[in-house]
């Protein structure tokens, strides 16, 4: 099954009866009602680890194709930086447009936190403040890795950062990640990515941090999460 049919519906097979029933994916976490014996049906949030997988990597390459050319039209303004230029994307040209006010700085190093966490100096702060003003989105999700001090002390951090640049912020709180999950990540709802999603991820890969990205099928289709681990 294809990402995009899987986000049209899938099969569950009522405990009752065995009769199997197609459920759309934004049911995941409900009850339906088996249509031949009428009895409930759990519907769980899994989904097959290979589907996720195709699904992150879809998410990966979409967004990654906006940095690229966020990094492309840069370029070209520093090169030329009376003309105008026009870079032809499948993506929405809004957030490629606005890259030619982002501010691009070398990656963020610091060994002051373990495991890939990367504590932000100034420089780094004050082009994602300017980055997600810029790209003017309105709202992020931030989580924490449980029980992780340091990675809850950069949540917070960059709830404030958010909250600078004038976007709504939902955290930071907890949430349970796998072992050995390190770093920055950002999660989706959905495939494509939304405009929220594309903005994020080009603000901070322009102020020069790593972001992992995910496809979180627990999201609404219109959120984007930030975790931090």
């Amino acid at each position: 099954m294809s990402v995009r049919a899987a986000r049209r519906g899938r099969k569950v097979e009522c405990p009752n009866c065995g009769a199997e029933v197609i459920v759309g994916s934004g049911r995941s976490g409900q009850r339906v009602k088996c249509p031949k014996c009428t009895a409930p049906i759990p519907v769980d949030i899994c989904e097959p680890e290979a589907q996720i997988k195709s699904a992150e990597a879809e998410i990966a390459a979409l967004i990654e194709q906006v940095a690229r050319l966020g990094a492309r039209v840069a370029a070209l303004e520093q090169q030329h930086p009376q003309q105008e230029h026009s870079v032809s994307v499948e993506q929405e040209a809004q957030p490629a447009a606005a890259a030619t006010r982002l501010k691009w700085v070398h990656p963020a190093q610091s060994d002051s936190l373990p495991h890939g966490l990367v504590v932000p100096d100034a420089m780094h702060e004050q082009a994602l403040v300017h980055n997600l003003r810029v790209l003017a989105g309105s709202q992020i999700i931030i989580r924490s890795a449980a029980g992780n001090e340091n990675a809850r002390r950069l949540a917070e951090r960059f709830k404030e950062l958010f909250a600078e640049a004038d976007w709504g912020v939902n955290g930071v709180a907890d949430l349970h990640v796998a072992p050995g999950t390190r770093g920055l990540a950002l999660a989706a709802g959905m495939l494509p990515p939304t405009r929220e999603t594309t903005r994020t991820f080009l603000a901070f890969t322009a102020a020069g941090f790593a972001l992992e990205s995910r496809l979180d099928m627990s999201l609404q289709c219109d959120e984007t999460m930030l975790i931090v681990a």
